[in-house]
């Protein structure tokens, strides 16, 4: 992969940590990803929770989240867009988990790479 991004389930949100170490949550952010470039996804929930399951509907493809061990998939995507445009590009929770199951979503967008890093960047210049 070019870059790796680790993604967190846990009841009921998803943090989605980018390679410089910085966080988001479905809470207050969205998943934002390089436009041509393969990435992969290291995909893990905590011992303590359940099995969640990550799945982006634009890019047809979805793995577990198992308490306790990483999973990962790769994507490369083709095509630049926003959840505005085409609902499909969100991240959303495909295990029926529990309670809060149907608040497990999130925004995706992808962007060309220069906006991808100045993106990243500014996470790093608000501490996350």
């Amino acid at each position: 992969p070019d870059i790796v991004i680790d993604v967190t389930a846990q009841r009921w949100f998803w943090t989605i940590t980018y390679p410089n170490g910085e966080s988001v949550t479905s809470f207050d952010g969205e998943l934002v990803l390089p436009v041509d470039t393969r990435i992969r996804f290291d995909i893990t929930a905590p011992d303590a929770d359940v099995i969640h399951s990550f799945w982006i509907p634009a890019f047809r493809i979805k793995k577990d989240a198992v308490p306790g061990r990483t999973t990962t998939m790769l994507i490369t995507p083709t095509e630049t867009g926003s959840f505005d445009l085409d609902s499909t590009l969100r991240v959303q929770c495909a295990e029926l988990c529990g309670p809060g199951h149907a608040t497990m979503a999130m925004r995706v967008r992808v962007v060309e790479p220069a906006e991808f890093e100045t993106y990243v960047d500014g996470l790093s210049a608000k501490g996350g």
